[in-house]
């Protein structure tokens, strides 16, 4: 992939029939694609795909590529932050703990490298049962000013041979609005 972009199912493409136009110039929100000897896996996590079909769907999926070496998933909602502060009630899915717990189990079973979220400006990075698991996000969207977890933000994520190193790369104080700074 020479140029970083990231095509997920979010609560912008949900409203003023977005979701039409993500169907028409995209296809469906779940997909997957190999490049090399990784996999790179997409799912809709936004509530518009219903979860039992997700959760047959991903587990025939990991169960029946083979010859991959790495797997990446690729989801707008966080399998492990709960609070999604900065979205309003009526657009924040929230998914339900038999789909968490059987994409957790899948992922580890899969042996997944890591499961990469958006996040309202909160940056987190954890390994639960060998699976990686980074939430990004704050390079555009709506942060929470009254909580000290957010940030302008953008996670660059370099793989080479089986080391993945995560970091985080914040703008110079110079570039923030007026009045807020790091």
């Amino acid at each position: 992939l020479n140029k970083p972009v990231l095509f997920t199912l979010g609560d912008s493409e949900l409203s003023d029939r977005g979701i039409k136009n993500y169907f028409l110039h995209i296809g469906s929100p779940l997909f997957f694609f190999i490049a090399g000897e990784s996999e790179f896996i997409f799912l809709d996590t936004t509530g518009y795909t219903e979860e039992l079909y997700q959760t047959d769907w991903i587990r025939d999926l990991l169960n029946n590529v083979q010859n991959v070496s790495k797997r990446f998933v690729f989801m707008n909602r966080s399998l492990l932050l709960e609070d999604e502060k900065g979205m309003s009630t009526e657009s924040n899915y929230t998914m339900s703990k038999a789909y968490k717990n059987n994409l957790l189990r899948s992922f580890k079973n899969a042996d997944v490298s890591a499961v990469i979220s958006s996040s309202n400006g909160v940056f987190s990075s954890t390994t639960v049962e060998g699976v990686r698991y980074i939430a990004s996000g704050g390079g555009g969207g709506v942060l929470d000013y009254e909580d000290d977890r957010t940030t302008f933000h953008v996670a660059e994520i370099y793989v080479n041979n089986e080391i993945l190193t995560v970091t985080l790369l914040q703008p110079d104080s110079q570039n923030l609005p007026e009045g807020l700074t790091l």
